[in-house]
């Protein structure tokens, strides 16, 4: 969770498991939050901001949002690589050997229906 600290909290896509992935709560008028790192102090989630303008459904989704303590941006890993980089060319594989081991797995299983 530290690149999207800086994405405009109301709007950016951020929250597991809510529907949108934004807060379902309503922007106050008056909410002085622009960013989701004004959500957080001191390394950890604001909880007394985050209950005042947000619904205890938008709190409890945040509140289990791990927030970084070291000051490094992310990073994506794919586990399909050698280098953890996703290529074109590795997700075709994945596909491939997957529909290879499932088409496989139809023949071994399949019958003459004569038995």
């Amino acid at each position: 969770m530290r690149d999207d600290i800086y994405a405009p909290f109301s709007v950016a896509i951020w929250i597991p498991d809510s529907p949108t992935g934004k807060p379902t709560t309503p922007r106050p008028q008056e909410c002085s939050v622009d960013k989701v790192e004004d959500l957080i102090s001191h390394h950890r989630w604001n909880r007394r901001l985050i209950l005042n303008i947000l619904n205890s459904q938008d709190a409890h989704r945040i509140s289990r949002i791990p927030v970084s303590i070291a000051d490094r941006m992310d990073s994506n890993f794919w586990r399909y690589s050698p280098g953890g980089e996703y290529t074109f060319n590795s997700g075709y594989k994945l596909q491939y050997n997957g529909r290879n081991v499932a088409n496989s797995r139809k023949k071994s299983t399949a019958g003459t229906g004569m038995e």
